[in-house]
């Protein structure tokens, strides 16, 4: 090991009680602490100065300067060196940093690659992380011995979604955990977030969360709180405990029911898993509607639904009609204030809530959509309203058959902006009325999805952009109606022709 002249002994490596990785700044400090009495803790420092690494260790008095060579990578050789080949168990694991800090993504990456290289799981009893997303958990939590960890800390900081970090599979093989979170502010979300996952999985015995500041609305919540929820105000602590929350004295008793019966069976993870593997998105969100263990069940799953064509429309004010594959359509009514789904109400505008349920349908969609038709043209309003949905949301849509009715270039343009460039391959175009209409589409060739196109087919509608001025790009297949041609058009699509085999 570079930072000290005498490797650590078989038996200070079988010792190993503390592993801690902590950044400030271009600095990374390793501590290592030792169940056995001849060995005193070790600290080692590495420095980032430019392209060059100085390793520091005081106990050995030890300096070393490593040219061109990247502090974070020296981090994960000595890492390797230390866990390879032995089995300790930690009594505790560290990652944490000082302030929001560039490398940390880095530091953590080094460990998941240190700790994924190993032939057997890392044992450690409690792991202490500081983390500003999510995902960094999953560079630690899949490569822990799940029978030897007992205890999670986590520093959320920054913006970190409880919800988000209690969802990750990397939590699925772990059982009876005590965890303790510190965050800045709690919600009534984060409250429902952690009551359901309580309730639902065995993943932890306790939560005990540590807040700066709780929203009001979580605050009314917990003077109402149930058994196994404590709120102690003068410490800015809230516990919870699924031993209390699951106890028969917190349920209300009544008969026995089918619905009660078919939400227990379908609560069954292995159960749930097999059903959705055969049912298509339209059933997974019937499902979900069906009770809440169901509903929770199902969003822990995330099966892909799989879907293959979409058909939207709104051909009449206040009515939106969707279609998934084969399925029967469905219908979302405006009525009075609120929205009618067949005989359910619902007291949210009927857009909203179709946002809400198309959102929740492709959540999951890791397929590329074979098809998607949509008509927008009797609400201009909710096409802006569905292409800011759309934005908002952590990638495009892929689709490969674009088919748009449209009665102007710019719904082209808007819906194609939430359109994944590289998978649209068709894009088909007809007017909404009955009769012919003059379009540009001068605007739609400059978008970056017009490259990717293979195939461009336009109906009842007529081109006004000139013929010469279009570009063919990528086209293999062009279908268009224009009010009249030239011999130069002609002589220019003929070029067209011999260069791109049009």
């Amino acid at each position: 090991m570079p930072f000290f002249p005498e490797p650590l002994t078989g038996l200070q490596k079988a010792s190993i009680k503390e592993i801690s990785v902590t950044l400030h700044a271009d600095t990374i400090c390793l501590w290592l602490n030792f169940f056995c009495l001849s060995s005193g803790p070790i600290k080692i420092q590495y420095q980032q100065e430019e392209s060059n690494t100085t390793i520091m260790c005081k106990r050995n008095n030890f300096q070393a300067f490593m040219e061109d060579t990247d502090f974070v990578t020296v981090l994960r050789e000595d890492l390797t060196i230390i866990l390879e080949e032995n089995e300790p168990e930690l009594q505790e694991l560290h990652i944490g940093f000082q302030e929001p800090e560039e490398h940390i993504d880095r530091v953590f990456a080094s460990v998941k690659n240190v700790l994924k290289t190993r032939k057997d799981k890392l044992k450690v009893k409690n792991i202490r992380l500081e983390i500003d997303k999510s995902v960094q958990l999953t560079s630690v939590l899949p490569y822990l011995d799940s029978e030897t960890l007992k205890a999670v800390d986590l520093s959320l900081k920054g913006i970190v979604d409880l919800r988000n970090v209690l969802e990750l599979d990397a939590w699925k093989e772990k059982n009876g955990l005590e965890m303790n979170v510190a965050l800045d502010t709690f919600s009534v979300k984060d409250l429902e977030a952690l009551k359901e996952i309580l309730i639902q999985q065995p993943t932890f015995d306790t939560v005990t969360i540590y807040y700066d500041h709780l929203q009001q609305d979580a605050l009314e919540s917990l003077h109402h709180q149930p058994l196994g929820v404590s709120h102690y105000t003068n410490s800015h602590k809230i516990s919870f405990s699924r031993v209390h929350l699951i106890s028969p004295q917190n349920v209300v008793p009544q008969m026995p029911s089918t619905s009660d019966s078919v939400s227990g069976v379908c609560g069954n993870y292995v159960i749930m898993r097999n059903i959705l593997k055969y049912v298509g998105g339209v059933d997974i969100q019937s499902l979900r509607k069906v009770s809440r263990t169901i509903r929770n069940r199902v969003d822990f799953i995330r099966e892909n639904p799989g879907i293959q064509k979409i058909n939207i429309s709104l051909k009449e004010q206040g009515k939106i009609m969707v279609a998934y594959d084969d399925s029967q359509q469905i219908i979302y009514e405006k009525y009075g204030f609120g929205c009618s789904i067949g005989q359910q109400y619902i007291p949210q505008d009927y857009r909203s809530v179709f946002l809400n349920d198309f959102e929740i349908m492709l959540r999951n969609q890791q397929d590329v959509i074979k098809t998607a038709r949509v008509n927008f043209s009797k609400d201009p309003s909710f096409m802006e309203m569905f292409k800011d949905h759309l934005k908002s949301r952590n990638q495009l849509l892929k689709v490969e058959v674009l088919e748009l009715e449209i009665s102007s270039q710019y719904e082209v343009v808007s819906i194609l902006q939430v359109i994944n460039p590289p998978t649209l391959k068709t894009l088909s175009l007809q007017a909404s009325g009955n009769y012919p209409l003059p379009i540009g589409i001068d605007e739609v060739m400059k978008l970056e999805q017009w490259n990717y196109l293979e195939t461009f087919i336009i109906s009842s509608l007529i081109i006004s952009t000139p013929i010469q001025e279009i570009s063919f790009g990528n086209l293999v297949n062009v279908e268009i109606l224009v009010e009249c041609i030239s011999m130069d058009d002609l002589f220019y699509l003929k070029e067209v022709e011999h260069k791109t085999g049009l």
